[in-house]
């Protein structure tokens, strides 16, 4: 067991509505089920549109694989690291610098190869699903902005409390 791995897990929503469990113990298996030390657990709960440098568990879980020389960060899906396919790019160079390899489950797939070479397979596909998940955010919006305009066209109250956390939640 000499290889390590980081887990990351990542949902939007900060109530009670969604957590990381599901996420990290299925990556848990995994990584057990390779032989892998796992080292540290990064959970957090904010939207994925954020900037890197505003995700700050993010930004502490980057930190830890590159000057702990991890070896892989593991993470249930793409869009776990961001829905902005830059900032998603950014992070993977900044990890592939250090030569650590991002496993992302629900492809089955390790953005580098064995030689520590990016692996062209993953790379882009990454970058397709990065802009996928920003396009699949966008259509989010536009549905919730959508539905609350319709619904105060019809008459409905916007409770100012609400409307505000939705702002904050979305931005």
């Amino acid at each position: 067991m000499n290889e390590t791995a980081v887990i990351y897990a990542r949902v939007s929503s900060v109530g009670d509505r969604q957590d990381t469990s599901r996420q990290v113990r299925d990556l848990e298996i995994l990584g057990k089920e390779r032989n892998l030390k796992i080292v540290k657990i990064y959970e957090e709960h904010i939207s994925g549109a954020k900037k890197t440098q505003d995700r700050p568990i993010l930004r502490e879980c980057l930190d830890y694989c590159i000057s702990n020389s991890v070896n892989y960060l593991y993470l249930s899906e793409i869009s776990r690291l961001g829905r902005s396919t830059l900032q998603v790019l950014r992070s993977l160079e900044k990890l592939h610098e250090a030569k650590v390899s991002v496993f992302i489950q629900n492809l089955g797939i390790y953005s580098l190869m064995e030689d520590g070479k990016v692996n062209p397979i993953a790379s882009i596909l990454i970058t397709v699903l990065a802009e996928m998940s920003n396009i699949e955010r966008n259509n989010i919006q536009y549905r919730l902005n959508s539905g609350r305009q319709q619904y105060i066209n019809k008459g409905g109250k916007y409770p100012t409390f609400l409307f505000r956390n939705l702002m904050l939640n979305n931005h």
